[in-house]
């Protein structure tokens, strides 16, 4: 089976497609299993996407103490910084909504990211406990380099095989970032890729449809399964 592609016409059914199929995905996981796990993507594209889940229009259909937010990647910073994933999506959703602290499963001291890598394995281990490690909804964005997560083109972290969750080091940028590794990622129950934009498109063809070269373009070692959905607009899916 391949993945699910939505291509939406407008930036307003883009966020409402998502947001309605979010808080459906919630629900039906707290209803089999009393509790539901989101990873929360990073970067500016879902940005919107949450501040449209906290409105009471949506967040009062959820039962907040039942969801545990984790994130699938952050930059090696304070979470106090502005290029934190987790001060974006804490502005944007968390402030908003009736959340126990308890419930946020941040990276501890990202900016020390071999540290934080292991703790943060540790964390999503304690969560799990006995049971298999498959977080319930995992959102990801794509980059124009086909990139997803942290997992950027021609780094180590690509060939992980072990580790649920690595630092990685990025020589253009001279920054660490800290991801889940693709084996963590593709044993999500549901993933969904939230993509955007002109400058997405060619890399998004070769995603889909390329030959497969996941060194050049990282978001090919996603499964593209029935459980796989890619919300894209219009732009976003222009050599699709």
């Amino acid at each position: 089976m391949a993945a699910n592609i939505h291509i939406l016409t407008s930036n307003t059914q883009w966020e409402l497609s998502i947001v309605e199929e979010l808080v459906r995905l919630i629900n039906t996981s707290i209803n089999q299993q009393g509790r539901c796990s989101i990873s929360l993507a990073g970067g500016s594209t879902p940005k919107s996407v949450y501040a449209l889940l906290a409105l009471p229009t949506f967040s009062d259909k959820i039962d907040w103490s039942k969801v545990y937010l984790f994130w699938g990647d952050e930059r090696s910073v304070p979470h106090s910084h502005s290029d934190s994933n987790y001060k974006m999506v804490k502005e944007s959703l968390i402030d908003h909504i009736d959340i126990p602290a308890e419930n946020v499963l941040a990276l501890i001291e990202p900016d020390q990211p071999q540290s934080s890598a292991l703790a943060y394995e540790e964390t999503i281990k304690g969560y799990f406990k006995s049971q298999d490690i498959a977080i319930d909804i995992m959102l990801l964005g794509m980059g124009d380099d086909g990139h997803t997560a942290s997992l950027f083109p021609g780094t180590e972290i690509l060939e992980e095989k072990k580790r649920l969750v690595k630092e990685v080091y990025l020589p253009n940028l001279d920054v660490y970032r800290i991801s889940l590794t693709a084996p963590m990622i593709n044993a999500s129950k549901n993933i969904l890729f939230l993509v955007k934009g002109e400058n997405k498109a060619p890399a998004l063809r070769e995603v889909l449809s390329g030959t497969d070269n996941y060194q050049t373009y990282p978001s090919q070692l996603i499964k593209k399964d029935e459980s796989v959905h890619f919300y894209l607009d219009e732009a976003a899916a222009k050599f699709l």
